[in-house]
């Protein structure tokens, strides 16, 4: 079967998407070449396989509800704004 990456998606919240437990993103990494710490670009279509779903009430969840988790941190989380006036 094939996902599509969404932004701010890791392989993390894909495994809990496709295989119902973030230990899938071991399982999505080396069925698609990648490490378990990469940062994936929105579009890229991965591979997986149906049949190593580890939580099928989460999977089923997830399909009915339309849940897509992304919880990615990309890019910097202060910006050149942030400085030391809290203080």
């Amino acid at each position: 079967m094939k996902y599509m990456v969404l932004a701010g998606q890791s392989l993390a919240d894909i495994a809990l998407r496709v295989y119902g437990n973030a230990d899938g993103a071991i399982i999505l990494a080396e069925e698609n070449g990648l490490e378990v710490t990469d940062v994936l670009e929105p579009g890229l279509v991965l591979e997986y396989a149906p049949e190593k779903v580890m939580n099928k009430g989460i999977v089923q969840y997830y399909a009915a509800q339309d849940v897509r988790p992304a919880t990615a941190l990309v890019g910097r989380v202060f910006d050149d704004a942030f400085d030391l006036s809290f203080n």
